[in-house]
C-alpha cells in the first residue's frame, strides 16, 4: 500500500502475521503483525562509494572509489502492531485464507493510529537528516579529541 504526504512517498508492507489459532468459535484470527514501512523523497545527489574490482593482470582485489547517482532518499523501518481480538465472532469475520495485504494494513492503521502517524514523523525526520548530511558534509564531521586537561 503506497501513501504519499508532501513529497514523501511511505510504501507499506507486511512482513509476518501472527495468529490465534482457535478464539471463540474462529480459528487462525490475526492478532499481531510485522508492518515494514519504507518512505522515500525524490533528492537529486551523487554519492561517492568504494566497490571492489579484481585487477585482471594480477588478480588481485583492490578498492576504488566510484561515483553514484541517485534520484531518491529512502528509510525503512519495521513496527508490530497487535490488533483488539476481543469480541471476535463468526459474524463478519473473514478467514485467513481470503485475507489481503490492503485489508490486514487497514486494521493495523485503525487499531493504532497513532503508530502509524509516529513512523511516518520518523522517517520524515530521518529523510531531513540524510539530506542535510549530504549537502553540508562538513556538519556531520566528527573528531575525538584528548580533553585539555589530559594534555
Amino acid at each position: 500500500m503506497i501513501i504519499t504526504s508532501d513529497s514523501i512517498e511511505y510504501n507499506y508492507s507486511i512482513k509476518n502475521i501472527q495468529v490465534k489459532t482457535k478464539l471463540n468459535e474462529c480459528e487462525d484470527v490475526v492478532w499481531k503483525v510485522q508492518v515494514n514501512c519504507i518512505g522515500s523523497m525524490p533528492f537529486q545527489h551523487t554519492i561517492e562509494e568504494y566497490q571492489d574490482f579484481v585487477d585482471e593482470e594480477t588478480n588481485v582485489k583492490r578498492p576504488e572509489k566510484v561515483l553514484i547517482s541517485k534520484d531518491r532518499l529512502s528509510v525503512e523501518i519495521f513496527y508490530e502492531s497487535i490488533l483488539d481480538v476481543d469480541g471476535v465472532s463468526s459474524s463478519g469475520f473473514t478467514s485467513f485464507s481470503d485475507l489481503t495485504e490492503e485489508q490486514v494494513l487497514e486494521w493495523c492503521f485503525n487499531s493504532e493510529p497513532q503508530k502509524k502517524t509516529l513512523i511516518e514523523q520518523k522517517i520524515q525526520k530521518f529523510l531531513l537528516r540524510d539530506k542535510d548530511r549530504i549537502e553540508n558534509p562538513q556538519r556531520s564531521e566528527v573528531e575525538t579529541m584528548t580533553p585539555p586537561w589530559m594534555s
